[in-house]
């Protein structure tokens, strides 16, 4: 996913988006993979944006664990220097 989203950003991706909330189904009703991605693959997807030099990371969540979500969020906006 890494290289995919650094590969969409060179060809003019604004960002990256994810979403860890209840609501974000497929049409049978169950849950996305990605509300299950750890921190580490979130972070880990985000080296993208600081490869390029550009682009933003967005995240949804419900914030059943608002303290990992923030610390998640701080980390990836540190570690890039760009926009969460």
């Amino acid at each position: 996913m890494r290289d995919l989203t650094e590969e969409a950003l060179r060809a003019g991706a604004f960002g990256f988006t994810t979403s860890r909330t209840d609501g974000h189904k497929t049409v049978k009703g169950e849950m996305v993979p990605e509300r299950y991605s750890e921190d580490e693959e979130l972070i880990g997807i985000s080296d993208a944006l600081t490869a390029v030099g550009h682009g933003a990371f967005g995240l949804i969540a419900d914030f059943h664990d608002e303290e990992r979500e923030f610390a998640c969020m701080t980390r990836i906006g540190q570690q890039t220097n760009r926009p969460v």
